[in-house]
């Protein structure tokens, strides 16, 4: 993306990227934000934060929690549709498993209305840790009809069916 905004005449001295493979969740994400801003003395409403619109809700969620209640947040696929006019959004839809997305995500916004901060998902985490389970994955796989469906699973369980060659389950 960094690449890509600088071919499209964006300054890079405005751009803020913060490549690190340990932030692949929401609250990391926004935490680190939020050490960077401060350290950058850089206020919350000059930032721009893109996700998809699904995941909207949850990010402002997390956002308030983190006291960055100024960030705007912007639709990944709106953006991704103004920059590439031949994208096609309606051909996106179609493929896309939004039940269950929806499903996945509304309890996820539920959680984070109350645990704005993301305690429960860390103690979680921590008890994987504690307990030698491993980390959970989260993936996709086209179905016969053409969409995408979720699987998420064990990482553990996840890597033996690889092995084994086996078709991942739905959820």
């Amino acid at each position: 993306m960094e690449d890509y905004l600088i071919k499209k005449s964006v300054n890079p001295i405005n751009i803020l990227s913060l490549s690190d493979p340990n932030l692949n969740s929401t609250f990391s994400q926004i935490e680190r934000l939020q050490k960077v801003l401060a350290m950058e003395n850089v206020s919350d409403d000059e930032i721009l934060y893109l996700t998809w619109d699904y995941h909207r809700k949850r990010v402002k969620n997390h956002l308030v929690g983190y006291g960055l209640k100024g960030a705007t947040i912007v639709s990944a696929v709106d953006t991704h549709q103004y920059f590439e006019p031949k994208f096609n959004r309606q051909k996106m839809d179609e493929v896309l498993p939004y039940d269950e997305i929806e499903k996945m995500e509304s309890f996820r916004r539920k959680l984070s209305r109350i645990d704005k901060k993301s305690g429960i998902p860390r103690a979680i985490r921590w008890f994987q840790k504690k307990l030698k389970k491993g980390a959970f994955t989260l993936d996709n796989e086209r179905g016969e009809d053409g969409k995408l469906h979720f699987m998420y699973m064990s990482g553990e369980k996840r890597f033996e069916e690889v092995l084994a060659g086996q078709t991942p389950q739905k959820i």
